[in-house]
């Protein structure tokens, strides 16, 4: 089981973060019936994202392997509560609260921004931890 989890952690992570970034592409163009499909890759990419988290949580568990000991997964278990309030900032925007969107916006921004250096620092341990 534990040969299936890290190419499943792969897998999601890198659809989630394709989805996320491609929902923020799309709030900075506004084309005609963005905002449907935003909600919808924004979501379904927060879904695979904390998937992938759960799948490497759980090889960490299973082999007895310390969590959150690196750099790039402390950033990423930050990098995944910050997109849970992004999801909750979206929800209240669209409720009628007047300070989420804003919120929502700036947080979104830095995701985006994180999300890219994560890929980084995740390629990064990935070649680390095969060197050994």
């Amino acid at each position: 089981m534990q040969d299936f989890l890290i190419p499943l952690h792969f897998t999601f992570m890198i659809s989630g973060v394709v989805l996320i970034l491609v929902a923020a592409a799309l709030a900075v163009t506004k084309k005609q019936g963005w905002l449907p499909l935003h909600k919808t890759l924004g979501t379904v990419g927060a879904i695979s994202a904390a998937t992938g988290f759960a799948s490497i949580f759980l090889f960490k568990y299973l082999l007895h392997y310390p969590h959150f000991s690196s750099l790039h997964s402390k950033s990423g278990l930050t990098v995944l509560i910050i997109l849970v309030l992004v999801l909750i900032l979206a929800v209240m925007a669209v409720s009628g609260k007047k300070i989420a969107r804003p919120l929502h916006i700036w947080l979104g921004r830095l995701i985006a921004i994180l999300l890219s250096l994560m890929i980084i620092s995740g390629l990064d341990r990935f070649v680390d931890l095969f060197k050994r």
